[in-house]
């Protein structure tokens, strides 16, 4: 009965998930997936480019952008009172703008929508405020460990790249910025080429044509070219830096993996929380349950359109971190004889369980469909996920394990004043 239930149950997900793909004249790709039954809607829109549409000198400016967009605009003040929700932000690889909206009051907010995206107002006293707050904000990170030392991780591991810039910009960076700047982000960046559009939700076929008329307004623009040949460790890398502000020391261990496209892909992500993804996890068992070492430790594998890194981090005494990379390293050596099909089993179970329970509304959905396509996978990638996750071997984990050992890290240690190893 069990088997039978979780069949019907995934027969279902695919359901929720099926959706169609057109695109659109200038360029943009429009998706739309019905789910009639519920009684919102949310619209995702996402462009290609994230950090690589900045540069060190200005870095900072699309985090800075996507704030002062929102809040300049009526759509906020609109969507709010009917008891919606909007946001913006640019991460890595993408720039992201979602709304969602009780279907009733869909058609109350198109007029906003379309002064939004194509005709936004960027009001200097809000720039001047959001510039604020990001500067003291860049600053308060000092006095954030876990977060400090993950800007530390990233400038090593991505050296010369774009991904070992943070979002948020710099003190430098963004103090240089204007309203100006802004308007030309704007002008350049938010195209119709490398756009997706995911439309989850009630909706029918006359609010769907108003959706894409809004949508196709926006210019064509140039496709951006990402160069990910600098993504890749071609040597190990280690770096120690030192906070006397800190106790415990903070440490990052990054392994050179592949992106999203990788036929690893799958099988390293189930093998992220098979290591580090809880309490039940072999690093957490080993480091801190056996050794005593912390009790915050963990592995995550991010999903980027160039080189990744599967990373397992730890925050513990100074003394103790050589033994910790030499049992991080060696726990991935020793996966043949530490997992059994029963273990692989569970886990496999907890992140199909996770995924389904997060994504049961129409605002995750819209944003899947988005990001899958703009990572490359395809906006009806998740249709195919939970399959893949599922069909996810011993021997496939054994191969991933065996990619990350032959490949070269980064290893970053954030220490605390005066500290000696043992």
């Amino acid at each position: 009965m069990k088997k039978l239930f979780l069949i019907i149950f995934l027969l279902c997900f695919k359901i929720l998930f099926a959706g169609e793909v057109v695109m659109l004249d200038n360029g943009g790709k429009f998706v739309t997936i019905e789910r009639g039954y519920t009684d919102t809607i949310t619209i995702s829109m996402f462009i290609k480019g994230g950090l690589f549409r900045e540069t060190s000198e200005d870095n900072g400016i699309g985090n800075l952008f996507s704030d002062v967009w929102v809040k300049s605009s009526k759509l906020l003040d609109k969507v709010e009172f009917y008891g919606g929700s909007i946001g913006a932000s640019v991460t890595n690889d993408y720039l992201e703008f979602s709304l969602s909206v009780p279907y009733e009051n869909l058609s109350l907010v198109f007029e906003e929508l379309d002064e939004f995206i194509n005709s936004p107002n960027f009001d200097i006293k809000i720039f001047n405020v959001e510039k604020e707050l990001i500067l003291k904000s860049i600053e308060s990170i000092k006095d954030n460990p876990n977060s400090l030392a993950m800007k530390g991780f990233n400038r090593l591991s991505y050296e010369g790249f774009t991904y070992s810039m943070d979002s948020l910009g710099t003190t430098e960076s963004v103090g240089k910025l204007n309203i100006d700047d802004v308007k030309k982000y704007y002008e350049k960046n938010i195209v119709a080429s490398d756009m997706v559009v995911s439309v989850a939700g009630k909706f029918n076929g006359q609010d769907v044509k108003k959706i894409k008329k809004i949508f196709t307004k926006l210019p064509k623009g140039e496709k951006i070219t990402i160069d990910c040949s600098a993504s890749k460790i071609n040597e190990d890398r280690f770096m120690e830096e030192t906070d006397d502000k800190i106790q415990q020391a903070k440490l990052f261990i990054g392994f050179d993996a592949p992106n999203a496209l990788s036929s690893q892909y799958i099988s390293l992500k189930i093998l992220s929380d098979l290591m580090g993804g809880g309490m039940s996890s072999v690093y957490f068992e080993k480091l801190r349950k056996e050794k005593g070492y912390a009790y915050s430790v963990g592995a995550f594998y991010p999903s980027r359109i160039c080189n990744s890194r599967w990373v397992g981090f730890i925050g513990l005494d100074y003394s103790n971190v050589k033994d910790s990379i030499d049992t991080m390293k060696n726990l991935l050596g020793q996966v043949n004889d530490i997992v059994d099909n029963e273990k692989l089993e569970s886990v496999k179970n907890y992140v199909i369980g996770r995924i389904l329970n997060e994504s049961q509304t129409n605002s995750k959905v819209a944003w899947y469909s988005s990001f899958f396509e703009t990572v490359g996978l395809g906006y009806d990638f998740m249709d195919k996920y939970i399959d893949l996750l599922r069909s996810v071997s011993k021997n496939d984990i054994l191969k991933a394990a065996d990619t990350l050992l032959k490949s070269h890290t980064a290893t970053y240690i954030l220490k605390p004043k005066g500290s000696v190893k043992k």
